[in-house]
């Protein structure tokens, strides 16, 4: 009996050892870059976004925002594409630099493209119709 009490405890240290190692090793992006997404979301109206899932959630879970996808620890694509965005394009998003895909197309944008979008060197693909 204690021999198999034993192996249960065991198997619930390394379970929980797991689960604790698996929630610290939880990639996070660069601060200013969650301050970008958060500058986007309050540039464009994000509380009456069509889905905002997530939006200015804990530090930890940009990744899991709606729209937001992550790779190896980096921001690698922004689709908001047909999401109800009204305003402009904050400058922030510039520091978005390992973004891959920006897709803002069909939304309510106004004003300038931002400069700074030109540090978006990794960029391979942008929505066609982003500003109207």
């Amino acid at each position: 009996m204690g021999r198999a009490l034993s192996k249960i405890f065991s198997f619930l240290a390394v379970a929980a050892f797991c689960l604790l190692n698996a929630n610290l090793s939880y990639s996070q992006i660069p601060q200013s870059e969650r301050e970008a997404l958060i500058a986007l979301y309050y540039a464009t109206n994000g509380d009456n976004w069509t889905n905002k899932t997530g939006w200015n959630g804990a530090v930890g879970t940009e990744c899991d925002w709606y729209g937001v996808t992550c790779s190896g620890g980096d921001l690698t694509e922004l689709a908001l594409a047909s999401n109800n965005l009204v305003g402009t394009i904050p400058s922030g998003l510039g520091d978005l630099t390992t973004l891959t895909t920006l897709q803002l197309g069909s939304n309510s944008l106004s004003g300038s493209i931002p400069t700074e979008l030109g540090n978006l060197t990794a960029l391979e693909y942008l929505a066609s119709t982003i500003i109207r």
